[in-house]
Formats: C-alpha cells, structure tokens, sequence
C-alpha cells in the first residue's frame, strides 16, 4: 500500500470518528490525538482525564440479515462538567425538588454570561432507601441535574457518566489515556457465576484503579447508582476518603454479591 493510499485510508477513518462518533477503528495514535483534540476544541485539561470511553450496541437489519454493530464513544465526567462551567462562567441553580411515586425528580437552571438559559432534570430511584442511602440518593439526583444541563447549555451531545449506565447494550471501555490502548472488555474484568447473582469470581492482577472498577460494575448490568447506595451505602466520594483504594470497594462488592446469590438459593 502506498504511502498516499494509508494517509487516505487514516483521514477515512478520522472523518468516520468525527461525523459518526465511532473511535474503534482508530489507532491507538489516532484515538490518542482525537482525544487530546476534543479537550483542546472545549478548553479542557486532558491530564485530568474529563472523558472516558463506552461501548454502545445495538442490533440492525441489512441486506435481510440482523446483526450486532458496536461503536466506541466518549462520554464526558465530572471533570468535564466541572471545567466547563468555570471555563464558560455558567452558573447552575436547583429551580425544583419534588418526589413522584417512587422517584425524585430534580430541575437545574443553567445561565451564561451573556443570558443564555437552560434546563435539564435528574431522576433517580428511591424505593426503600432510608438513612444515609436516601440522603445520597438525593444528591445524586441534583447532581445528575447539574451536569446534564451544563452539557447541554454548552451545546455538547454528549453523554454523562450518570447517564451510561441505564443505556441497553453499553460497556464502559477503559483505554490507555497515555497510548490510546484499547485493553481487553470489560465483561473479561470480572465474570460472573451466574447471570441472576452476577458474582464475581477473580479480580484482575495489579492495582485495581476506578474505571476498572466503573468498568466491572457497569459490565454486571448494575448502574453506578445503584452500586453507590445498595453495596457502599454512601457516594464514591465519601467511600474513598474513608477507606483510601478502589480495592476495598471491590471486597465489599463480592461480599454483597455473594449475599446477594445465598439468599437466591
């Protein structure tokens, strides 16, 4: 293949990242770039990893036959959301709180300098919850209402890392931020005995860093959410200040998981 032949083949391939969102089949040079791309178009700092990456599928009929297509995306975390209303002086105030059936649905105002408005909502579960559960139950409803309606003032389609986790047919992917390496699935981080109990047998080897834990959770069909307030009974937040490592909150999680699989037999 000639040399001008690949440089075509790559701004293919780039052209198809930007006009479709699909990162997979860049390169890891090229997925590298298109991050670092993204942060600088937006102003933010890529060292702070503001982004991070999801698998979508979803199943399609063509030429009469069904099949699985999978596309790699970026979805945007709270640093993200963070830098964007310091770098753009957007200012976020909670208009409404209010409780509907088992939900609690919280409305944000976002306002820019020059008087742009917008509004989002967060909703979250809280059937049972009581206590401690309940209470970060409820800042996580205003927090998922803050960062979706910053995304959205600032014209950005882009996922929340509040959102992924309810999409059917999602994977987080945890990618290299400094080669662009995509690593195995997550689905091979932890497999489950069972598909009712999901428990998890043998972690991987090495440091167990958060979005390797996101990535296992996300892969066991539980939403972050839910991991936060049924097995850590508090925000991630909270849970790190107090026990310091992702790894301590993976111990917790098979202990839950294999209680939770005892009282299905």
């Amino acid at each position: 293949m000639t040399t001008l032949a690949t440089n075509e083949e790559r701004n293919r391939l780039v052209e198809h990242a930007v006009i479709e969102g699909d990162l997979s089949n860049l390169t890891p040079e090229q997925r590298l770039a298109y991050y670092s791309k993204v942060c600088e178009s937006l102003g933010l700092n890529p060292y702070t990893k503001p982004f991070a990456y999801l698998k979508l599928s979803h199943r399609e009929q063509q030429d009469g036959q069904w099949r699985t297509v999978t596309k790699l995306v970026l979805y945007a975390l709270r640093d993200a959301t963070d830098q964007l209303r310091s770098i753009r002086l957007i200012s976020v105030v909670i208009t409404s709180r209010e409780q509907t059936d088992d939900l609690y649905i919280v409305t944000a105002k976002a306002t820019t300098i020059d008087g742009r408005t917008d509004e989002s909502i967060g909703v979250v579960p809280i059937a049972g919850l009581k206590g401690e559960a309940l209470a970060n139950a409820l800042m996580k409803g205003e927090t998922k209402a803050k960062r979706r309606v910053t995304l959205s003032i600032s014209g950005l389609g882009w996922l929340d890392e509040t959102e992924v986790t309810s999409i059917p047919g999602s994977e987080t992917v945890v990618v290299d931020v400094a080669t662009g390496e995509l690593p195995p699935t997550a689905s091979s981080l932890l497999q489950p005995r069972s598909a009712a109990a999901q428990v998890a047998t043998t972690p991987p080897k090495g440091p167990y860093t958060e979005e390797q834990l996101r990535a296992a959770v996300a892969a066991s069909s539980m939403s972050w959410d839910q991991f936060e307030i049924q097995v850590l009974g508090t925000s991630w937040d909270t849970w790190i200040k107090r026990h310091g490592t992702p790894s301590a909150a993976l111990t917790r999680w098979e202990g839950w998981q294999l209680n939770q699989k005892a009282k299905e037999a």
